[in-house]
């Protein structure tokens, strides 16, 4: 499977997922338009319609066994791979910037990250979210036993702005329909259930912090709102899901995303916030693991963190000794193996070693 770590290494703002199936027909094409990029070796450029009222399409490059069927227990959607199915979706902003899109013919998001990470609906006026391609995707996968006869797992992975993505889809989620892996790894911001941060930030500081996409309260978009629960029961519905979050011990550089809704997180440092919001995790949950030495503890104690959940976390958390803001460290290291392949994680490695 060395090949599902070189694409995955290839994306690293990517999102990478196991999925379902859809019922009747292929809701893809293969492009003929020699002008947009070539896939990487190994994989095919699909136009995929993720949206049932709309022809725009999503470009996803995908691997044989996408195309041709798998009797593999496990598929992902990254990029390449031998032995399993692979889906990697991309999303095209209307700005230019992205050589896969034309108008038109794509599905197009406002500029930036903060657009698709959050389930936006296009900007090109088709009403399609961006978590509606990963719905498609897992019932593309679930729908087609003939071609997935042995599928039982679905892995979706993310790292950096992919990470942003997978943490609050992972949590909005209601289409799992197979035993489903989140992977969040070196995410910049994720969803508070609540008004306490690691951070010391009020409302009259940064407002915005406290609201979506940076709470789950406010407004949302279509798609969130159609299915949001109250925060506590959202929470709690997360929390009995499988979800692995990897963190870079040198992830340090305060080059990213420095809002003070991000900031508020944990500080400039994507590991402080993600470190952060592992101990904000396991206070709501109630849990027994310790996690009083992690960065902005006694903040979130503070400023009002408390239990809400049953005691049961079945989440975890590893760290990557070593590695920084870098998909191919943190994906190729013995904790990104053993997430992404189901494996138990590392021993002194885990979430009580920030």
């Amino acid at each position: 499977m060395n090949n599902l770590f070189a694409l995955l290494l290839a994306f690293s703002i990517c999102l990478f997922t196991t999925v379902k199936c859809w019922e009747g027909g292929t809701p893809y094409t293969i492009p003929t338009d020699k002008s947009l990029p070539a896939a990487p070796s190994g994989g095919t450029l699909i136009q995929w319609s993720p949206c049932p009222n709309s022809k725009l399409v999503n470009p996803a490059v995908v691997n044989q066994c996408f195309l041709k069927g798998s009797k593999a227990s496990t598929a992902y959607i990254v990029q390449h791979a031998d032995n399993a199915p692979i889906a990697s979706p991309g999303f095209s902003t209307t700005d230019g910037k992205s050589s896969f899109w034309r108008k038109g013919v794509n599905l197009g998001y406002a500029p930036g990250i903060d657009s698709w990470a959050i389930g936006n609906d296009d900007s090109t006026g088709a009403g399609c979210s961006s978590y509606s391609q990963y719905d498609a995707i897992i019932n593309y996968y679930s729908g087609n036993p003939a071609l997935f006869p042995n599928l039982r797992t679905i892995v979706i992975v993310g790292h950096s702005g992919g990470a942003n993505f997978v943490s609050r889809f992972s949590t909005i989620n209601t289409n799992t329909p197979r035993g489903m892996r989140y992977i969040v790894a070196n995410a910049a911001n994720q969803g508070y259930f609540d008004n306490a941060r690691p951070t010391k930030t009020t409302s009259d500081d940064c407002p915005a912090a406290f609201s979506w996409p940076f709470q789950w309260t406010g407004s949302f978009n279509r798609y969130v709102g159609s299915r949001i629960k109250n925060p506590v029961a959202l929470f709690n519905q997360w929390a009995g899901r499988e979800v692995i979050h990897l963190t870079g011990d040198q992830d340090t550089s305060t080059s990213g995303t420095q809002t003070c809704q991000s900031v508020a997180q944990g500080g400039g440092a994507r590991r402080d916030r993600n470190y952060g919001y592992w101990a904000d995790l396991n206070i709501l949950a109630g849990t027994k693991t310790d996690v009083s030495k992690y960065p902005g503890f006694n903040q979130l104690l503070a400023s009002g963190a408390k239990k809400i959940g049953s005691g049961n976390l079945n989440h975890k958390a590893c760290t990557v000794a070593g590695v920084g803001h870098d998909a191919p460290g943190m994906f190729g290291s013995q904790c990104g193996r053993a997430a992404i392949f189901g494996q138990s994680l590392p021993a002194g490695a885990g979430p009580s070693t920030p």
